[in-house]
């Protein structure tokens, strides 16, 4: 082979070397999986719309309802625990901590004239988050007397919203309404009454009870 054609070939080689690395594609970065989008719990809200539920997205959360009577103290602050507890278990480092969406949740001006829907998308931009979980709980009423015998059951009647931050929109809406009766006042209860321990739950059980029951249906994938 001359001098000349082992030169060109040469040429050849290095101009087709720059070109593959000229056109070089990290492919690892194209395969990467899509960004796992967070979650956050927002602080639940008490009362609800006395016309429709579904109100709820629409109206300033100043404007719910309670019924006294039928709502304990701290109701929504035990709710926010036991949903957040939920959602951990289930969704694990996806979840956004707690502390940081209260942080960020106190930041917003609730009085301001905020939707609740508004509000929520508002709080999953701050918190960078792909949904937020919106709760909202009208009826808590603790057991009267023990875990053996009481007179009255609990009570806990909440709803839960998930809202697509993206989207700005409500994608579910899981409901609960429940008050724990004695067998002899529902037989067709017998079999929750066992599934709760057979044994008076005081509402933070009742309402840990509803809401592991409502997420069977929570649409986002563990």
């Amino acid at each position: 082979m001359n001098t000349k054609l082992s030169s060109f070939l040469c040429v050849l080689v290095l101009i087709t070397l720059l070109i593959v690395v000229c056109d070089y594609k990290d492919i690892s970065a194209d395969s990467e999986s899509p960004k796992i989008r967070q979650i956050a719990v927002m602080p639940f809200l008490k009362g609800k719309r006395p016309d429709n539920i579904d109100t709820l997205m629409i109206c300033n959360p100043k404007q719910l309802y309670i019924e006294s009577d039928e709502f304990s103290p701290e109701a929504e602050h035990i709710m926010t625990r036991v949903l957040n507890q939920a959602m951990t278990s289930r969704y694990g480092q996806r979840m956004i901590s707690q502390t940081d969406v209260d942080v960020a949740y106190n930041n917003i001006e609730v009085d301001s004239g905020l939707t609740t829907l508004q509000l929520a998308i508002k709080l999953g931009k701050d918190l960078n988050a792909g949904y937020v979980v919106i709760g909202n709980v009208w009826k808590f009423r603790n057991r009267s007397g023990s875990a053996l015998a009481s007179e009255q059951g609990a009570t806990v009647a909440l709803n839960l919203h998930l809202i697509d931050i993206d989207k700005g929109t409500r994608i579910w809406k899981g409901t609960f309404v429940k008050t724990q009766l004695s067998l002899s006042d529902d037989f067709f209860q017998a079999l929750d009454f066992f599934k709760q321990g057979a044994k008076w739950l005081t509402a933070e059980d009742l309402a840990r009870y509803g809401v592991n029951k409502t997420l069977k249906q929570f649409p986002l994938k563990n």
